[in-house]
Formats: structure tokens, sequence, C-alpha cells
């Protein structure tokens, strides 16, 4: 299997990064995600993240990807400011509520160790980087359409509020994705209700949770009732919400 390109990429880094991260094929890590408020993004192109907490690494132009849908919640720590202060988010036609889940094909990703990625244990966060003319961009596929049909906050005596969803994911893909741990949702609608993903910060523990399909009408029901309720100017949801 030829790596050569992937070595050279290693072989000009720092010596800091050179010790930090590991390179692995896509039949060893396998698919790959990213979620995005944005479903119209025909490109990905590695860049220095603009959102990097104080301990992460900024020095390595990248495309954050995880495999499994729980990574990518835990890597992107936004979902419930993206629904209880949607700010400029209400305006944007973009913005539907909810966040795609894009897969993007690539055949080598970069695993940071916590010294440049203080959360990777968490996450199971890889990166997509620019090692060949081939890997100046990556193109991404649609996979999952995912929202909130709830958000709960439960106090504690003496300690802070747990936060409580019920997050409802439409799976498209044939394979099925990786949800986290070792469980795969099939293509089909799912709902998957316990503490935020965020919070909960362990890609490979779903003890937690409660996971069960639902059935195509009832998720219709759902999306149409969160996208409603939203829009405080009509009765119907606006066309930002049709997806």
């Amino acid at each position: 299997m030829d790596n050569e390109e992937i070595k050279q990429w290693l072989s000009l880094q720092p010596t800091n990064i050179k010790s930090a991260v590991k390179f692995s094929h896509i039949d060893e890590a396998g698919p790959m995600y990213h979620m995005s408020l944005d479903g119209e993004i025909s490109k990905f192109i590695p860049f220095v993240p603009r959102r990097a907490a104080n301990k992460e690494n900024v020095s390595v132009p990248r495309v954050s990807v995880a495999p499994s849908i729980m990574g990518c919640f835990i890597g992107y720590m936004a979902s419930w400011k993206d629904i209880a202060w949607p700010g400029d988010n209400v305006k944007n036609k973009k913005f539907k509520n909810g966040w795609y889940l894009y897969e993007l094909p690539y055949e080598y990703c970069i695993k940071p160790n916590k010294k440049l990625l203080f959360d990777q244990e968490n996450s199971n966060e890889h990166w997509l980087v620019t090692y060949s003319p081939a890997t100046r961009e990556y193109r991404p596929v649609i996979v999952a359409k995912m929202f909130y049909s709830e958000l709960n906050i439960m106090p504690k005596a003496g300690s802070v509020p747990e936060y409580r969803t019920k997050l409802v994911i439409e799976v498209l893909s044939d394979r099925g994705i990786l949800l986290g741990g070792d469980r795969t949702l099939g293509k089909g609608a799912w709902m998957v209700e316990g503490p935020l993903l965020e919070d909960h910060a362990r890609w490979n523990d779903l003890k937690p949770y409660s996971i069960a399909p639902i059935s195509a009408a009832h998720y219709a029901l759902l999306k149409g009732y969160v996208a409603s309720m939203l829009s405080l100017e009509s009765l119907s949801p606006p066309a930002a919400f049709k997806w």
C-alpha cells in the first residue's frame, strides 16, 4: 500500500507534531464523519480551526472528523448552544434547527494524541490533512440528518444541573453509521435519549442512553413540530426548514 506521500507530510512537520500523531489507512480507521449546521457544503478544505480550544493545536491545517456520531457531537461542543441561543442562526437560511452529518472519503487520516488535542480520547477525533494534490480538498456526502426533539434542564441539589435531550437521527446510509461504542444505527429514523452528548464526553460509552428506532411517520411528525415551533411569524415552517 503506497503511503510515501503521507510519510513525506509527516517528515516535514516540526518535532512536536511528529511525536504526537500517527496515520491510519481507511481500511484500519473506518468511515469518518463531520457534523455541520450547513447542508450545502460541496467540499472541505483543511484549515486551522477558528473555534479551537485553548489546549488544542492550531498549527496543523485539517478537517476535524470522527468515526462516530457521538464523537462528532463531543468534538463539536456547541449543539445545545445552537438551539438554546440560536441568535443569528434563525435568520440564516441554511439553519434548519438541526445538523447534517457528512461522510468524507479519504485514504489516510491523522490521529493526534492528547498533547495536540486534549479531548481526543473522549471524541476519538481524527484529522484529514493536505499531504498530496488529491487531498487539497475532500468532497463529502450527507449520510444523516439530526435534531433535538426535546431539550431539558434537570436541577440537582448542591450540583450543576443535568442537561438531557432526545436526539432524533435519520440515517441515510445503506450500511448504517456508528453511533458510539460498538452500536451502529441502520438506515431509517432513530431516537437517542439521555444526557447531552457533548457533556457525557465518552464516545465509546452508551450506557446512559436509550436507543430505539422510530417510524417514518413519527419522525416526520417530530421534525415538522420542531420546525413549526421555531417559526414565530407563521404557522407553517419556512422554506429553510424543508430538508
